[in-house]
């Protein structure tokens, strides 16, 4: 039996890589291991923190140093196996696991390359690659990771709820963080040069002040995104950085139609057959595809819509991809001894 498996994350945020680890959380507690979430931070007001509690995740919060939290994740590791996310919890546990036999896990999320101080962090991040058994969401990441990775598929469970209708006019939306790096920019642009349809917006971010005045009705952190995205006609990700986002197969479980730039593996995703898939960064092809949808019969937008729940249904259901994360962690817990998870009583720990 695999002792408790540690999912180690940042998580101010609820966004595609805190998605893909409650994903994870899920699928890995129906086939029957004992899981908890690690976060290397504190948030008090995290819309994550939130959604863990909503989903009955457990999770545990490291506080202190970074030395602490550092000699916390050392304590994990002797008593589970660590699987971290995103650059800094990636960092932080290979350090953790040095010297003591047993790798961690990482999966690379970032199609960014970044500049300034994250271009460092990611960096480091490849730098300290060798030291862990390593997993990348999109082809691109992995290439860029190099030899010593593997590609995994984000998935998602059966949705919550389908998208019945679609309305007119139009109703687009766009769900992540709002960002440069997501496109947020381009689609408030859009917006405003299409300002004959409904514009959504859902999420945070530093470019959040662009809603005012530019067409987009913006619904902020929701607890309930699938419910809000069958409201939508379409989903527009007009990014330019992605690996593959996981708000595009929350989408197309649904019932709804995704527009997107081609960036990262979406190519393997979107075709015409669910939605569309546009040169990237060409905006007034992306104008041009969102009028063209919009002016669909609805037999025809009925019919994107089957078509994206029975893709996902059939390609994108975690089966392979929880496989070979089990594979990692059989790698990763050769002689773990005894297993006794009672955490220090510098550990914060919670239970939804």
């Amino acid at each position: 039996m695999l002792p408790t498996i540690k999912l180690v994350l940042d998580g101010r945020n609820y966004g595609g890589i805190e998605a893909h680890v409650c994903q994870l959380y899920h699928r890995l507690t129906l086939s029957g291991r004992k899981v908890e979430v690690l976060l290397i931070s504190s948030y008090p007001e995290s819309s994550f923190i939130l959604q863990l509690k909503m989903q009955k995740v457990a999770f545990v919060e490291l506080i202190g140093s970074s030395y602490q939290k550092l000699s916390q994740l050392k304590h994990h590791h002797r008593h589970g196996i660590l699987h971290a996310h995103g650059y800094k919890a990636s960092i932080l546990c290979r350090l953790a696991t040095l010297g003591s036999g047993r790798p961690c896990v990482t999966t690379f999320h970032n199609g960014d390359p970044g500049k300034g101080k994250l271009a460092f962090y990611l960096w480091m991040d490849q730098l300290t690659s060798p030291l862990s058994l390593n997993l990348a969401v999109s082809r691109a990441i992995q290439a860029r990771v190099g030899d010593n990775c593997r590609l995994i598929r984000n998935w998602v469970s059966q949705p919550t709820a389908l998208k019945s209708g679609f309305g007119r006019p139009f109703s687009l939306g766009f769900a992540g963080r709002l960002c440069a790096d997501k496109g947020f920019d381009r689609y408030v642009a859009l917006a405003r040069s299409l300002p004959q349809y409904h514009w959504h917006s859902f999420g945070d971010g530093e470019l959040a002040h662009l809603v005012e005045g530019g067409g987009v009705i913006h619904h902020g952190q929701v607890n309930d995104l699938p419910r809000r995205l069958v409201d939508l006609d379409a989903l527009v990700l007009p990014s330019r950085y992605e690996g593959l986002p996981m708000v595009a197969l929350e989408a197309m479980a649904c019932g709804v139609p995704v527009i997107a730039f081609d960036v990262g593996d979406l190519s393997q995703l979107v075709d015409n057959q669910v939605g569309r898939l546009v040169d990237a960064g060409d905006m007034k092809a992306m104008a041009q595809s969102i009028t063209e949808m919009a002016a669909q019969p609805l037999p025809r937008l009925r019919t994107l819509s089957a078509n994206a729940r029975t893709r996902i249904a059939r390609h994108w259901s975690g089966r392979s991809s929880l496989a070979l994360c089990l594979r990692l962690y059989r790698q990763c817990g050769a002689d773990t001894g005894k297993i006794t998870d009672a955490p220090r009583s510098t550990i914060r720990d919670k239970q939804a």
